[in-house]
Order: structure tokens, then C-alpha cells, then sequence
């Protein structure tokens, strides 16, 4: 998913997730 919001919405949402808690985006 990663930024490919457009394309992959949910895997997105897990990585802005995984980017709070490890404060770096995926």
C-alpha cells in the first residue's frame, strides 16, 4: 500500500499506521 492511496487505500491506511508508531513512513 504504502502512498499508492489511490491504487491501495487499505494497505495505505496500514502503513500511515505502521509510520505513527515507528515514526517513518513506509
Amino acid at each position: 500500500g504504502s502512498a499508492l492511496v489511490e491504487i491501495d487505500p487499505a494497505g495505505a491506511a496500514v502503513c500511515i499506521a505502521t509510520a505513527v508508531n515507528q515514526e517513518t513512513l513506509y
